[in-house]
């Protein structure tokens, strides 16, 4: 059946459409091969005629299948035709050209071409003008806005500026840890149960930590003063904080002494379990662990509680264990060298606002046959919880800063794109071959010298349709490579202000010489190093207070370090409550509080109730050389001081090299250590 539209007593018949269509499709298709210059044109005649001869086959055959031609449809091929011809015109693909003058083809769908010279704009982010002239904020905010929301998300009490220091404290403390408490109590009695029911069954004597009955909340919280408090003075051995002893250093403390029998802290030490710690064998004992309990657990508590920012670093910390079992890995570079690994993510107030565990991730990619590698499912699963809790970001607008560990990846940076992630990912030389080939001109032809760069401070940068490359020379042997989709990366009418000061050491024949000059530095450099280092932070804080004694298990070990995670995330709230606070009574410096001054608060007032417990010791005793006196010995600085010492014979043939003053050997570390509390004198 033939359908006809009448205009003046003229016909179109279907077929006519058909035709009329297969010839713009003709022009279309020529029009192309023109733009491109892909074929000759004899053999552009050709194609034309050939085409010609497809659509009229094409006709034919659907002739009978089709009953009319929609207009809509007819009017999308031209639309699409008309944008394509804009293009090549102007030769643009959308973008605003901003730093370079060489487009992006619009047929790279994969994003695997790179032009040179051209920085990639996400759509939506312009810095305003004040914010250019304002180099601080560009070194140290990726996006043209800072997070106003960011801080605790629980309430406290109308009248929580009014209230005692103690009082703070033990409102935050109790947020981040009654439950955790709760639930240790719990199954810590458990374990211990399960023992003695064990020994019962099979006819043994109980094991030694089952001689008592059953463990109170309050036991628990007094242990875990003790365990804090050693942290904070280093005891060489726990059992020092019961010991009394004559010896020159001493770490008894009456009131450990006084608070827990040493019998009873090692028992609960050693039966101290988190749910999931343990399942049972054919034997009765209690082998493996499910680490998911305590993850999922402390994980919600960190988010329950906190606004995060709009910038996160992500990183690994290596808590130091050397024990059997387990998962230990060793990292040269790292200080403690060997150890369990936590991922953290953390955001610019240093909250941990999320963690995995790296032996607990393998498992799952080794127990379910994931087929990824661990960096890809450690990203994938932070990524799911930011999700989660906070919904996929907007327009980009979260940040996540990776450096170049197992996380730098090109796949890694191609799920974040996905996700609608901003990110900045400095990725290994060995990962980004191919990338760097097409932006840096000394690659080109295959042409490989062994540095990218002649002189500090030079870089190459391109992008493709999501992201920004560069490569960039930090020292005179290191390059740099960085992937990222913040605005504004290179920041090219901001070169001179972006300037980087390079301090560099020479030594000639013993004389040694310092060379100062100026690098070009990208943007992204500079927030990079500002904002990446987060993490480490939250090292720097812990480390030197945290109980260092030896973990019987690898569960104890990874509890150990989730324990501090905990403690430290309650500080930062509380720190940022007193920021907030603007009562009278945090004037006299409570708000500066550091984490040793607010984990002794936690040890007296809040965990025993008993403000007796005081640090007083520094991190390690310091004890310089004697060297000889020329002469006639002389009268001990130290001795004529004080007057109740242990030695008869107040003069000596010794004097410290620091101060140049004469001292007994005893009293040079009395002397040097006013801090420590020595048994064997008086007068202290």
């Amino acid at each position: 059946m033939n359908y006809t539209y009448n205009n003046n007593n003229n016909g179109f018949t279907i077929t006519d459409l058909y035709l009329i269509f297969g010839l713009v499709l003709i022009a279309f298709l020529g029009g192309v091969a023109v733009a491109k210059k892909s074929n000759s044109q004899k053999n552009q005649s050709s194609n034309k005629k050939q085409k010609l001869d497809e659509v009229k086959e094409e006709v034919a055959y659907q002739e009978e299948s089709y009953s009319h031609l929609m207009d809509m449809e007819f009017e999308e091929y031209i639309g699409e035709e008309e944008e394509e011809k804009e293009e090549e015109e102007d030769g643009s693909d959308g973008g605003d050209g901003d730093g370079g003058s060489t487009a992006v083809p619009s047929n790279d769908v994969d994003g695997s071409v790179y032009q040179q010279n051209i920085e990639y704009l996400p759509n939506g982010m312009r810095f305003t003008p004040e914010q250019m002239e304002n180099i601080d904020f560009l070194k140290n905010n990726p996006f043209p806005k800072t997070s106003n929301s960011q801080g605790v998300k629980f309430k406290v009490p109308a009248n929580y500026n009014t209230l005692s220091l103690h009082e703070r404290i033990e409102i935050v403390f109790d947020t981040y840890f009654k439950e955790f408490l709760s639930q240790l109590h719990i199954s810590t009695n458990e374990y211990q149960e399960h023992y003695k029911l064990v020994a019962l069954r099979n006819r043994k004597k109980p094991p030694w930590y089952t001689r008592y009955t059953y463990f109170s909340l309050n036991d628990i919280k007094q242990y875990f003063a003790i365990f804090i408090y050693a942290g904070l003075v280093r005891t060489p051995n726990m059992e020092e904080l019961w010991k009394k002893d004559d010896n020159i250093l001493s770490f008894y403390n009456h009131s450990v002494f006084n608070i827990l029998s040493f019998s009873k802290f090692k028992a609960i030490h050693r039966c101290l379990h988190y749910k999931g710690f343990g399942t049972i064998d054919k034997d009765g004992k209690l082998t493996s662990t499910d680490f998911q309990p305590i993850v999922d657990a402390v994980n919600d508590i960190f988010k329950a509680n906190w606004s995060p920012g709009d910038t996160f670093s992500f990183d690994d910390d290596l808590y130091k264990w050397t024990g059997k079992g387990g998962s230990k890995k060793i990292i040269a570079g790292k200080a403690d060298s060997v150890g369990n690994i936590l991922w953290k993510l953390v955001d610019s107030f240093t909250y941990i606002y999320h963690f995995e565990l790296e032996h607990y991730v393998k498992n799952i990619i080794k127990s379910q046959n994931i087929p990824v590698n661990l960096n890809q499912e450690i990203l994938k699963r932070t990524e799911e919880a930011l999700d989660k809790h906070l919904g996929r970001p907007v327009n980009f607008g979260t940040c996540i800063i990776i450096d170049a560990g197992i996380l730098g990846s090109m796949d890694n940076i191609k799920h974040l794109q996905s996700k609608g992630y901003s990110f900045i990912v400095s990725v290994a030389k060995n990962k980004c071959k191919e990338v760097m080939d097409q932006i840096i001109p000394s690659r080109k032809g295959g042409n490989r010298k062994k540095n990218d760069f002649s002189t500090e401070g030079e870089m190459s940068f391109g992008s493709n349709k999501f992201h920004t490359a560069i490569a960039w020379q930090a020292k005179k042997d290191k390059t740099v490579f960085f992937f990222t989709n913040i605005p504004k990366p290179i920041c090219q009418d901001k070169t001179h202000e972006l300037r980087r000061v390079s301090r560099t050491k020479k030594t000639v024949k013993g004389e040694v010489t310092y060379t100062t000059k100026q690098l070009t530095t990208p943007r992204v450099v500079w927030v990079y190093n500002n904002c990446h280092n987060y993490v480490d932070s939250t090292k720097m804080i812990i480390n030197p207070l945290r109980n260092i004694h030896r973990a019987r298990t690898y569960s104890r070990v990874v509890f150990n370090d989730i324990f501090y995670a905990i403690l430290y995330n309650s500080f930062v709230a509380f720190q940022s409550l007193e920021h907030n606070s603007t009562s009278s009574s945090t004037s006299e410096n409570e708000n500066s509080l550091r984490f040793k001054n607010y984990l002794l608060e936690v040890v007296n007032k809040i965990l025993l109730k008993n403000p007796s417990i005081e640090r007083n010791t520094r991190y390690t005793i310091v004890t310089p050389d004697l060297i000889d006196i020329e002469g006639a010995q002389e009268y001990c600085y130290y001795c004529l001081n004080n007057v109740n010492t242990n030695y008869k014979e107040k003069r000596t043939k010794q004097k410290c090299f620091c101060h140049n003053i004469a001292l007994h050997k005893d009293c040079n570390m009395y002397f040097h250590n006013p801090l420590f509390k020595f048994n064997n004198l008086k007068h202290i």
